[in-house]
């Protein structure tokens, strides 16, 4: 009655609780770590220290310290919760002896990282920062397929994207190179019915041409030279009662667009080779990081597919635009790479000053190697810009600049006796340089022109040499 009386007081605590036995086991869990995980008290009762850190749903094993060094720890631990949202929570263990001194038992301490960090002050809802979990083909999680969100941007998006997913409708993902596509597109497929079932990721521009239609369609022995004797199941087979992820999309040639839209429209793939086609249930979610309406009207890309792919889309917004991410997903990618290379650093104020002045045409991929790149090369655990070995100024950069020349008129006598593609070459670079002496900054310039930053960034650099 008497221990009946102290559960139902630590159950009643804000802050959760848990209680291991010495071989890690699970013995007691109160309502509040039920609340934040989303696991039941039966999955606590079945859970291990050592297997759950087995299974990766928590980061670091700290049990296995506190029961070797006798004593309390406290560590950063990133916990998979029951929805595949990974939390960040400040937790301490502390050992309970026996007589003869041994480990008997372990008590565990949660505290939420957003609540006592004062850089997410303002409430609850409007700091907490959400690690979208990303699994690969083998299931393994890596520090490249998650996304950190603090923006009012994407905390909206996710909303819609956890909306959407419980229903078989097309999804299509906008938004530049390094936006994260493929990870939101992971969070629609773990959100959704069918997240018992695999995520089959394509990338259309990765496979060549001839080979295509054989790896999305699979194919029947014999069907071509160099076809495996058993013929091969396709990706889109591969898919069944699943999620099927086509990425870069507007890579797909016509003919196999108009293939696939066929595919889409029936579920019926027909192997190539084959005259019997099979019906396969999957849900699809497309990304590209081109204009799919131009692409349209440049009869590069079937109208009909693209307004079947153009039910729900989803425009990821590019990093300069979320300005409020680009601190969580530094403060995350520091952790991750000095955890994995071992290393204790931090970036001063001003190192995080240039951070956010940046524009980060690359957008998180370009952070995420920045952040490893910074973490090896240098040899201060404080980093400023001056303690770099490499020039920080260098690689952060506001802006090109552009060499000085008048770009008032074209002069056609350049291009006079000259091939084609060196005439294009001269017209581009005054028409960049019109635009850009004009507008004073290579995004604008690139947003007038309809193209990519980092492409601006390039020629610029290119018309300098």
């Amino acid at each position: 009655m008497e221990l009946k009386i102290y559960e139902d007081i630590i159950d009643s605590l804000l802050d959760p609780i848990y209680i291991l036995d010495s071989e890690g086991n699970f013995l007691f869990a109160n309502q509040a770590i039920i609340d934040i995980t989303g696991y039941t008290k039966n999955d606590f009762m079945n859970f291990n220290s050592k297997q759950l850190y087995t299974d990766g749903i928590i980061d670091k094993c700290l049990y296995l310290e506190v029961l070797e060094e006798k004593k309390s720890k406290t560590v950063i631990q990133y916990i998979t919760k029951k929805d595949n949202l990974i939390k960040k929570l400040l937790v301490t263990q502390s050992p309970i002896f026996d007589g003869k001194g041994n480990v008997k038992n372990i008590v565990g301490h949660l505290r939420d990282i957003d609540k006592i960090n004062r850089l997410y002050q303002d409430t609850l809802t409007d700091n907490e920062v959400y690690v979208m979990k990303h699994n690969d083909i083998d299931k393994v999680k890596k520090a490249s397929g998650n996304i950190i969100s603090k923006s009012s941007q994407m905390k909206k998006l996710l909303m819609e994207a956890e909306k959407i997913a419980a229903y078989d409708t097309t999804v299509l993902l906008q938004g530049e190179s390094g936006t994260g596509k493929e990870v939101i597109a992971n969070y629609i497929h773990e959100m959704s019915p069918r997240k018992e079932k695999e995520m089959v990721s394509i990338n259309c521009a990765s496979l060549p041409e001839t080979l295509l239609e054989a790896e999305l369609f699979g194919y029947v022995k014999g069907s071509f030279t160099g076809a495996l004797d058993t013929g091969k199941e396709g990706l889109i087979e591969i898919a069944e009662g699943g999620t099927l992820f086509l990425d870069e999309i507007n890579s797909l040639p016509l003919a196999t667009q108009g293939k696939f839209l066929r595919i889409l429209e029936t579920k019926m793939v027909k192997r190539v080779g084959s005259v019997r086609p099979k019906y396969i249930d999957f849900k699809l979610i497309a990304a590209t990081n081109s204009n799919l309406k131009n692409l349209v009207d440049e009869n590069k890309f079937r109208k009909d597919l693209y307004y079947r792919l153009n039910v729900i889309p989803i425009n990821i917004p590019p990093l300069r635009e979320r300005k409020e991410d680009i601190i969580p997903l530094a403060d995350y990618f520091i952790e991750y790479y000095c955890n994995k290379y071992g290393r204790e650093k931090k970036f001063s104020a001003k190192v995080y000053d240039k951070l956010i002045e940046y524009e980060w045409p690359g957008n998180i991929r370009e952070l995420k190697n920045f952040v490893e790149r910074i973490i090896l090369m240098s040899s201060n655990s404080v980093l400023e810009i001056e303690d770099t070995p490499f020039a920080l100024d260098e690689f952060i950069t506001s802006s090109p600049v552009l060499n000085a020349e008048s770009y008032e008129y074209f002069n056609l006598n350049e291009i006079e006796g000259k091939k084609l593609k060196d005439a294009v070459e001269l017209f581009e670079k005054f028409l960049i340089g019109r635009v850009y002496k004009k507008e004073k900054s290579s995004r604008k310039t690139a947003n007038q022109l309809g193209v990519n930053q980092s492409t601006i960034i390039r020629k610029i650099n290119k018309s300098n040499k």
